[in-house]
């Protein structure tokens, strides 16, 4: 199944992204290009790159692989904010090195959260493993209830393949333990904007940008949200 790798690099009010689509397994490129644009732009760019990627994936995909990306889809793409620019220059090298760390993790101790929570990661993110990742985080929520990290995971996947009120209710829990990561709150907005509550959106990417005033995303959603409203930030 592809994925999606991709950099972004901001220099004033100029932005210089690269983005590709890569067949994990075989590491052959299905689609590259190179976007400069200005930073106002980068709403524009979004919608020219998912058009562009669901043609290729229309051209090139196999019917397994399509049926796997539909039954994947969401109503927002955005909620795939894990997977988009993903920052790996090696093609297949980086989830090749991310499973067997994660491997070696579960191999010196097999109930360690964290390492089961990765593993999820790796499911969802690279091999597109729905079924696998969620039983990694469950696993990873049975071991360590009380892990702000496993719910903000959990959470975030379950908004993407969209179960909504399931994720929306881990992302809360996430938020609860730890009211001062940037995260979940981040997540609750996604899932207000998967909703199309956008008033509710732009006031959890306003709050993402208060907990840390250099979360590039939040500010990245808020522009979005506000032009779905049609409205000037204040």
């Amino acid at each position: 199944m592809p994925s999606f790798f991709g950099s972004l690099d901001q220099r004033g009010s100029s932005l210089a992204i690269n983005a590709e689509l890569v067949r994990v397994r075989d590491a052959t490129q299905l689609w590259g290009e190179k976007y400069n644009r200005k930073a106002d732009d980068v709403l524009q760019v979004e919608g020219e790159i998912a058009s562009t990627i669901a043609r290729t994936l229309r051209r090139q995909l196999s019917g397994e692989e399509k049926a796997r990306l539909a039954r994947a889809a969401t109503s927002d793409p955005e909620a795939y904010r894990r997977q988009a620019f993903l920052r790996a220059s090696a093609r297949a090298e980086p989830p090749a090195k991310a499973r067997a760390a994660v491997n070696r993790a579960l191999e010196l101790d097999p109930n360690l959260a964290e390492a089961h929570t990765a593993l999820g990661l790796v499911h969802f993110y690279f091999e597109w493993d729905w079924a696998g990742a969620e039983a990694e985080f469950r696993r990873a929520l049975a071991l360590n209830p009380g892990s702000s990290a496993v719910h903000e995971e959990y959470g975030g996947f379950l908004t993407v393949i969209g179960r909504l009120d399931e994720g929306l209710a881990r992302s809360q829990e996430a938020a609860r333990l730890d009211p001062l990561s940037v995260g979940p709150v981040h997540d609750i907005a996604i899932n207000a904007m998967v909703r199309g509550d956008y008033e509710k959106a732009a006031a959890g990417f306003r709050s993402s940008i208060e907990i840390d005033p250099n979360w590039t995303w939040g500010y990245i959603k808020l522009a979005r949200t506000l032009a779905h409203q049609k409205k000037q930030p204040r």
